[in-house]
């Protein structure tokens, strides 16, 4: 549908991040449709560093206490409060929720830090109860979707570090931006087809840090900070086909290890984007059900069973018999829940039960990479 754009050619003399953007908001139409109605939905601005933030208020029929703050992907260049209007929507009727979608300066007319001050402007007003007048008040929920979970990260770690200030619950960060490296094997694998290319990822980070592109520096790679504990319980979706997802399952991976309570759920057959791809794609609907019921859980003090599953994460284990590599773990409401590698290269998500320890004899194929082979079974 992007390819047969007919009005694609028509932009071609304009900058690249100009047709971008054009393409994004024209493609609303064709993915998202008008969106779900909703009781209220109020336009304001929110003063910031950088001059007033625009932002818009979804109130869904019978809210509930708190607010979800929306941050848009569109790898911090596109994306914008109408393109995403159809996603907000429908969170707030799922975690009925007043949703304040956030109209962050975009680059590369303002590469970073721009972009993460007007977020934590907009996530402090939230928390210091400038929104009561409009129904929105803690506590406060901060979701994102690729650049969006990116710059949710972010402002979840100026909280942090900030003392608690803006007061956050919980953050949910779908198909996140975490490592600016961009070396994962998902970023090879999926380097081109799948509809956000490597190529096109480059080009974004380019834009969003300008002068500062090629270096690796913790204040915008979240992936490089040395302490990741003290965050709220997070909620991380990827999707399969997605250069993206290897660096957004790893964070999962790194936050149940530090002891954050983190719920890890990858969507099969999905590619980079299909979260706003409501009208064409019925898995949007599926992760905004899940993201509603999510929102609505309480905090679980399960730090310590996080950093146990965690610790399954590098091991081998026998599956009927045969090695397996247990690339990653996670905490949920059932069971146990693991991602394997089985020799033939195909990795699938189960439960850890029925996987068993190997004899001290038994290690990996050598096609099963990456992992220790010692035998060790998990603390």
């Amino acid at each position: 549908m992007f390819a047969a754009d007919p009005e694609a050619e028509a932009d071609s003399g304009v900058p690249v991040h100009v047709a971008a953007r054009r393409t994004h908001l024209r493609s609303v139409e064709w993915v998202s449709g008008t969106g779900e109605h909703v009781a209220e939905v109020i336009d304001l601005a929110v003063p910031g560093d950088g001059g007033p933030v625009p932002i818009r208020i979804y109130r869904p029929q019978g809210a509930r206490p708190g607010a979800l703050m929306y941050l848009h992907g569109g790898g911090w260049v596109v994306g914008g409060i109408e393109s995403f209007d159809a996603a907000c929507r429908a969170l707030a009727n799922r975690c009925r929720l007043p949703v304040v979608s956030v109209d962050y300066r975009l680059a590369p007319e303002h590469p970073f830090p721009a972009a993460i001050s007007d977020c934590v402007a907009v996530a402090e007003w939230i928390s210091s109860g400038g929104g009561e007048l409009h129904g929105v008040r803690g506590p406060l929920v901060v979701a994102g979707d690729s650049a969006g979970g990116h710059l949710a990260s972010l402002v979840a770690f100026a909280a942090r570090d900030g003392g608690g200030s803006p007061s956050i619950e919980a953050l949910v960060l779908v198909y996140p931006i975490i490592d600016a490296t961009m070396s994962s094997e998902s970023f090879r694998r999926y380097a081109n087809g799948y509809f956000l290319t490597a190529d096109t990822m480059r080009w974004y980070w380019s834009s969003f840090l300008g002068a500062r592109y090629g270096s690796v520096d913790s204040d915008f790679s979240p992936a490089h900070r040395t302490d990741v504990s003290g965050l709220p319980r997070t909620l991380v979706i990827t999707a399969e086909h997605d250069v993206l997802r290897d660096e957004g399952e790893a964070w999962a991976a790194r936050l149940g290890e530090a002891g954050v309570d983190v719920t890890l759920h990858r969507f099969p057959g999905m590619i980079h984007g299909f979260f706003r791809f409501d009208r064409v794609c019925s898995a949007a609907g599926e992760a905004y059900d899940l993201i509603g019921r999510f929102a609505s859980e309480r905090p679980r003090a399960t730090s310590a069973r996080a950093r146990a599953m965690s610790r399954l994460a590098g091991r081998v284990y026998l599956e009927r018999g045969k090695p397996v590599s247990v690339l990653l773990s996670w905490t949920g409401k059932g069971p146990r829940n693991v991602l394997i590698r089985r020799a033939d290269g195909t990795e699938v998500v189960r439960p850890f039960r029925g996987l068993r320890r190997p004899p001290e004899a038994v290690t990996a194929p050598e096609d099963v990479t990456g992992i220790d082979t010692d035998g060790r079974a998990p603390s």
